[in-house]
């Protein structure tokens, strides 16, 4: 149906925000925890350079989707760099030594991976009728609300009962946890976007 790859998109839409929106709630204290050599400024500097890669990718993938006419390998390519980037983060914890700058080249990824996300714009465009395209951009944009409401209740939820369990739940299964949520929600969009690869038509 006309419906059915919008709503593809949608879905990965909504993913591809939760992951980054789960990696943002502990980078900095965790950072911290692992190496203590790592500053405020150094953090400030990796999340700078994570932006900047986005921004960057963000163009080129950009130029890459135009020049053959379709988002596939493009959006394929950036949903591999960030579950690379995640299995990259899983293991920073076996670095010896200078644990900051492995971090700062997951986050650097992350960021670049992240860049694909226009793309999901400018594809609902190409595959929804003019009659539907408002509904499916709107569709898209309460799939970010949604997802924005769902970590602003989590974070207030967390601000009241943090003090009181928070230390006793990180104890027992360490802040670790929440980087392995986020690895199995990159797997499952690239799941996703592999099963939903036969339905992604070529720009026209």
């Amino acid at each position: 149906s006309e419906w059915k790859r919008p709503v593809i998109a949608i879905v990965i839409t909504f993913l591809c925000n939760v992951e980054s929106s789960m990696l943002a709630m502990g980078e900095w204290p965790y950072m911290a925890e692992i190496d203590h050599e790592a500053s405020a400024s150094f953090f400030g500097y990796a999340t700078a350079a994570s932006k900047a890669g986005n921004a960057i990718f963000a163009f080129v993938f950009a130029i890459w989707a135009y020049k053959i006419s379709g988002i596939k390998i493009a959006m394929l390519a950036g949903r591999c760099l960030t579950l690379a980037a995640c299995v990259m983060y899983i293991f920073v914890e076996f670095i010896p030594s200078n644990r900051r700058w492995w971090m700062l080249a997951c986050y650097v990824l992350f960021g670049i991976g992240f860049g694909t996300s226009p793309l999901l714009r400018s594809y609902i465009a190409r595959v929804s009728s003019e009659e539907n395209r408002s509904t499916a951009y709107a569709l898209q944009n309460g799939a970010l609300n949604v997802m924005q409401s769902i970590f602003v209740i989590a974070d207030d939820i967390m601000q009241i009962v943090g003090p009181i369990y928070g230390t006793a739940i990180f104890t027992a299964i360490g802040i670790n946890y929440i980087h392995i949520i986020n690895g199995s929600i990159y797997i499952v969009a690239v799941i996703a976007w592999l099963a939903a690869w036969r339905w992604l038509l070529p720009y026209n």
